[in-house]
């Protein structure tokens, strides 16, 4: 399982600008090159939990929040200018924290008719979270399900 688990991906990196990660973009690092480095091998963890201490694994798999100066540096270090996430439980299916993060979220704990995924042009360039609008980046997951308009929220 270990040697699966380190080949994973710890972010996906596109050259539209959005940056895809598990958790918030709270990673303290300034290269890309820091995320490829980072061991996901847990062989030096005592415990599987701490990996919760680690600054650039445990953040990107399970930090639940960004400050705005986190994720600019986090994004500046990878050349994106968007970061969108999950990890979170968000009823109306997605939130945005300011211009740069978005958690979308299709868990268990949220309503089928809420639940929505990212469709990118890969060709243009995202520069703010607003860039994406409901309908055309924004898709319900289910359209079945789908309300007549998709809810999210915004944090202050």
């Amino acid at each position: 399982m270990r040697s699966i688990i380190q080949t994973f991906a710890l972010a996906a990196v596109s050259r539209c600008g959005a940056v895809f990660t598990h958790g918030a973009p709270a990673a303290q690092i300034d290269s890309l090159a820091e995320l490829e480095a980072a061991d996901l091998s847990g062989a030096h963890y005592a415990s599987p939990l701490d990996v919760l201490d680690t600054p650039v694994v445990g953040k990107i798999l399970w930090a639940r929040s960004a400050t705005d100066a986190e994720a600019r540096r986090f994004l500046r270090a990878t050349s994106g200018t968007i970061a969108i996430y999950g990890h979170d439980v968000i009823p109306e299916g997605f939130e945005t924290n300011g211009d740069t993060q978005m958690v979308v979220s299709t868990s268990f704990g949220v309503f089928d008719c809420n639940k929505v995924y990212i469709s990118l042009d890969l060709a243009s360039r995202y520069r703010l979270i607003s860039d994406l609008r409901i309908g055309h980046e924004i898709l319900p997951l289910y359209p079945d399900k789908a309300p007549p308009r998709l809810g999210g929220r915004a944090r202050a």
